[in-house]
């Protein structure tokens, strides 16, 4: 852990790094949330689907070439480009946070219970 981005000064100036070493030494995360892939798309097919969108409609609307990126999203096998993403939610009308489903990483964080 002693090279790249925790080398950075500014980095130690504002103490980053020493929190940051302080919670990987208790086992601790970054961040106590992930996105989850398959809830968030089933999400973006449920969302599709009440607004009587078809895949193929993305797939114009994004100038996709295929129709199986849309299809691995909403299975959670993988998730859109950032300006996919973008182009995505102006096509749906919603906001990220209406789409994006997280899950608990840290089970001791006390709001995963």
């Amino acid at each position: 852990m002693a090279d790249g981005w925790l080398n950075d000064p500014k980095l130690n100036q504002k103490g980053y790094k020493r929190w940051f070493l302080q919670k990987a030494e208790r086992g601790g995360y970054m961040y106590n949330y992930t996105l989850d892939t398959v809830a968030t798309g089933a999400k973006i097919k449920e969302i599709r689907t009440q607004k009587h969108i078809t895949v193929s409609q993305i797939c114009d609307h994004l100038g996709l070439c295929s129709e199986q990126a849309v299809y691995k999203w909403q299975r959670g096998e993988s998730m859109p480009t950032v300006d996919n993403w973008i182009a995505l939610l102006d096509l749906l009308d919603v906001r990220f946070e209406d789409v994006a489903q997280k899950r608990c990483i840290d089970p001791e964080y006390e709001r995963c219970a």
